[in-house]
């Protein structure tokens, strides 16, 4: 019997989520119960549970919990106390879509779920949660509204959903309130892949982005996201209401693709057992029928009892069903609101792709226009011309590079410095460096700025030529005098350094000034942080704040960071802590590290700003994935210790793993403690030794003590 209950269970396990893997796990629990064998029973429920969720399958689900809940009850100490609550909140999520499932009843098992929570030292931030997703989806504002505050500000622990889950449900909400612009602000990350989650996100997330993109005129971002969202869930059960707002989509879009979807989609609609699911599938399918013409419908491969008639039936019953459970009619409202919606959308669409197929058009000509007149220049041996040709090849594949290599040495043969310039430069990167060398000095000689101060900074560093300090900052100078902005930035440095020569503070700032003035952003934030300083340029409060400022106004992200940690901080400005974080978002928004580590810190702290559990670990982890290292190691310890985020100690030790590649060197301290402490988890032996020898070769105290304590120094 326990061979049989095994293979069935192996089998379920290398399936999909579906029918099938239903059907071999009901087999299981079958199997189970002939022979009485209760624990195999539990484990087989457990998993048949969670493929019933997965697909869809709710109304399964709600018998095969009850009866794992009942036997957990009676043998609390036997089971797997987190598993068990970890599927209860699947179930209580799943009530409010069953219209025959009263509002009492679903108060009374949250309510149950609540205590339980509580008895096991977990916090209230799902049960806000829920009963704010209650709320919303009966068009109670008033009370969605109060949850949704309570639940974000309850701290996210071990019980709490995934970070991308919680931000998709966040996402969501702030659409359905009309708040795109924070929504889209928001959603980034899970766009880029920075957070997702197996089974929901970003399936659904670019579902629920859909039309409020179109409202938003944002056609091509729209059609990306119906693109790379009705891939991940077309042949995937589970995804019916997802799947419907990419029906309505296309129905605004393209009647054709959205029959195709419609067929596609309808069969598991219709065998769906989630009304709420079938009401949201009905109803895209209703929207469409209203648009298509008879022909179309007569082409339809759908059931022949699927009529419009009979979908706005279907539609109107259920709407009934959950707004008298409700005692709204959110429902109701919604099939009015819906086709008006979608009416007014496609009128505003077609006038926009009208606009926007005849400006391509003009595009395209007007490109085609640029391009012969540039090859009529090219013919006719023009410098400029092959200049901007090879230029143009240089953005291309390997062989259009090689191309565009051969242009700029006809185009720097024909005299033109600038291409002379960045020839030796392609002649650097591709590892000619005694050519790239000699045609770099050469171009320098010649006059033009830039190779001036390109060939200053490779002598001044030793870039790809011997170095020679004094020589790279003679050449930095006659940069910086010939008008170069990063010439004036670079010999402005030198001299703040002394690099090659004596340090020139009041040279120094002439040049940097002289840069800043002339529109160089790093300039900008290095003069505006010398004159807040005053440590080596004279202490000018105001004049340091502008040039601060300007730098951060120009996208400077190192600036943007600065100035929102002062202006939070109050250092040395005076303190406005609601712009300082806009400054922190906005350096955050162009993917700078330090900037997101800090702000996800203070927003997880309540450290000068308004604590927020939820968006303070959004940020500390689009951090750490963008290698910040010091981001990864306070994620890693955040996520051991259930620090501020919920308790993952897998996670958190591969982001400590991740923490210590970078050789930083209290990560690499504390993996070997940990790999000292559990030496199961190193990859091998002498592993937790050879960390610490690492850490301790940086000057880490800690690291260098326990080493001689071990006697392995």
């Amino acid at each position: 019997m326990k061979e049989q209950f095994d293979s069935l269970m192996k089998r379920a396990k290398d399936l999909p989520d579906g029918e099938a893997k239903i059907a071999l796990l009901e087999e299981a629990v079958r199997l189970a119960d002939t022979y009485q064998q209760t624990e195999l029973g539990f484990s087989a429920r457990m998993e048949l549970t969670k493929a019933t969720v997965y697909a869809g399958r709710a109304d399964k689900a709600f018998t095969t919990f009850g009866w794992c809940l009942a036997h957990y009850d009676k043998q609390p100490k036997a089971y797997n106390s987190l598993a068990v609550m970890w599927q209860y909140k699947w179930i209580v999520d799943k009530l409010d879509r069953f219209p025959t499932i009263s509002l009492e009843q679903m108060e009374a098992m949250l309510e149950d779920l609540k205590q339980r929570y509580t008895a096991l030292g977990y916090n209230e931030r799902f049960y806000h949660q829920t009963k704010f997703v209650f709320a919303w989806r009966r068009g109670d504002w008033e009370t969605a509204e109060r949850e949704y505050e309570r639940w974000l500000a309850v701290p996210r622990d071990s019980i709490s959903d995934c970070v991308a889950c919680e931000l998709d449900l966040q996402l969501d909400y702030l659409l359905s309130r009309d708040q795109f612009a924070e929504a889209y602000e928001r959603v980034r990350p899970i766009v880029t892949g920075q957070l997702s989650c197996s089974q929901s996100v970003p399936h659904i997330t670019f579902a629920n982005f859909l039309l409020p993109l179109l409202q938003e005129g944002r056609l091509e971002e729209a059609a990306m996201f119906h693109e790379r969202g009705y891939r991940l869930i077309l042949d995937q059960p589970g995804y019916i209401s997802s799947k419907a707002k990419h029906l309505k989509y296309l129905t605004i879009i393209d009647h054709a693709r959205a029959i195709s979807c419609l067929e596609k989609g309808l069969p598991e609609a219709l065998a769906s057992a989630d009304p709420h699911s079938k009401f949201e599938y009905f109803l895209a399918a209703s929207v469409l029928f209203a648009y298509l013409d008879d022909r179309e419908k007569q082409v339809l491969h759908i059931p022949e009892y699927v009529t419009e008639a009979w979908l706005q039936e279907q539609t109107e019953m259920l709407a009934r069903q959950f707004d008298e459970r409700n005692g709204t009619t959110r429902y109701s409202d919604r099939i009015r609101e819906e086709l008006r919606e979608v009416t007014l959308l496609a009128g505003r669409v077609r006038a926009w792709q009208m606009e926007q197929k005849a400006g391509q058009e003009e595009g395209e000509a007007e490109a085609r226009a640029a391009w012969e007149a540039l090859m009529r220049g090219v013919e006719a041996h023009d410098p400029e011309a092959m200049f901007r040709l090879a230029l143009a090849l240089l953005e291309g594949g390997p062989e259009e590079q090689q191309e565009g290599i051969a242009w700029l040495r006809r185009a720097a043969e024909a005299g033109r410095l600038d291409a002379a310039h960045v020839l030796a430069e392609q002649l650097f990167e591709r590892q000619a460096a005694e050519e790239g060398a000699a045609l770099l000095r050469q171009t320098a000689q010649a006059g033009d700025p830039q190779a001036m101060n390109q060939l200053g900074y490779r002598l001044l560093f030793g870039v790809g030529l011997p170095a020679n300090q004094e020589e790279g900052r003679d050449w930095l100078r006659k940069s910086a005098e010939a008008g170069a902005l990063s010439g004036m930035f670079q010999y402005g440095l030198c001299l703040l350094d002394g690099l090659g020569g004596p340090q020139e503070l009041e040279q120094s700032e002439f040049w940097l000034q002289s840069a800043a003035e002339a529109g160089h952003a790093v300039a900008m934030q290095v003069l505006g942080t010398l004159l807040l300083e005053g440590n080596l340029f004279p202490h000018r409060q105001e004049e340091g704040e502008h040039w601060l400022r300007r730098s951060a106004e120009e996208g400077y992200p190192p600036a943007m960071h600065q100035l929102g940690s002062r202006l939070i901080t109050g250092y040395v400005l005076i303190a406005h802590p609601e712009e300082g974080k806009q400054w922190l978002k906005r350096a955050s928004e162009a993917e700078y590290g330090p900037a997101m580590h800090e702000l996800g810190y203070r927003l997880l702290e309540g450290d000068g700003l308004a604590k927020s559990s939820l968006e303070g670990e959004v940020l500390l982890r689009r951090a750490a994935m963008v290698g910040e290292e010091g981001a990864m190691l306070e994620l890693a310890g955040r996520l051991l210790q259930g620090d501020g985020v919920a308790f993952r100690w897998e996670e958190g030790f591969e982001w400590l793993r991740k923490a210590a590649a970078t050789e930083l060197p209290e990560a690499m301290f504390l993996l070997s403690c940990y790999l000292l402490d559990y030496p199961d988890l190193a990859t091998h032996e002498g592993e937790a030794v050879e960390w610490l020898r690492k850490a301790a070769l940086t000057g880490h105290e800690k690291a260098q003590a326990l080493l001689d304590e071990l006697g392995k120094a």
